[in-house]
């Protein structure tokens, strides 16, 4: 019991930190991004000093679905300094190659972080796995052969593994998983290697409970291992 109780005070305490950043829709509705700045987990005092240095906007969703908050957030955000990044909310009944062309059309090349296909649950029934996976490598290769380079994806690890797999294993992953003990660990690079194994991730939402100052009620909470692992290298820019 002692080696575990060190092993996990290792974990809390002792390694890298990561870059913290957040993901919004218009669920948080209209931010006071003059006043946006630090994180705070549960008043852990240790957290008052993360600086939200990234954020992931949702722009688009299916074929025609526009978040009526996009170009606001993503214009508020870059006056405040902070790296901005774009996602789209892949729906399970239409097609990949549609729904990249919306999400290419509404993001352009206005962004600072590689854009991200959000892959999850509620985006629809899915009754053939394999048509879906077609659906998502669709998308990814249409963004690839424009872009240069491919999308991230984000996604449960469940839903992953039962969905996507190998598709999602072209890209890199961001990793949506909850526990009590992520939003206290310092090396979450670390840890989550010891705890998903060979899941090459880089980034992760440890949190859907996080409280910012100028967010009303909660925000998701992310951290990326290297900043520059996420950041679009400018010549690779339509």
């Amino acid at each position: 019991m002692l080696a575990v109780f060190f092993i996990l005070i290792a974990f809390l305490f002792v390694g890298k930190k990561g870059h913290k950043g957040i993901d919004i829709s218009h669920h948080q509705g209209k931010i006071q991004w003059e006043q946006l700045s630090y994180l705070r987990l549960y008043n852990f005092v240790l957290y008052f000093l993360d600086k939200v240095e990234f954020v992931y906007i949702k722009a688009t969703e299916g074929v025609n679905y526009v978040d009526k908050l996009y170009k606001h957030n993503l214009s508020e955000a870059k006056k405040q300094g902070i790296l901005v990044g774009s996602y789209h909310f892949f729906r399970a009944d239409k097609s990949g190659k549609e729904q990249f062309e919306h999400f290419k059309s509404i993001i352009g090349s206005d962004f600072d972080l590689i854009p991200v296909l959000d892959l999850e649950e509620l985006g629809g029934k899915i009754s053939d796995k394999a048509k879906y996976k077609n659906e998502v490598l669709a998308f990814v290769e249409c963004f690839e052969s424009f872009y240069g380079y491919k999308p991230y994806v984000y996604g449960s690890y469940s839903f992953m593994k039962d969905f996507v797999y190998p598709v999602a294993e072209e890209c890199d992953y961001w990793l949506a998983w909850y526990s009590p003990l992520a939003k206290a660990i310092k090396d979450k690079r670390r840890f989550l290697n010891k705890v998903r194994p060979g899941l090459h991730a880089r980034m992760w939402q440890y949190s859907d409970k996080g409280k910012i100052k100028g967010i009303t009620g909660d925000v998701d909470l992310d951290e990326c291992w290297e900043i520059e692992d996420i950041k679009v290298k400018k010549n690779n820019v339509q």
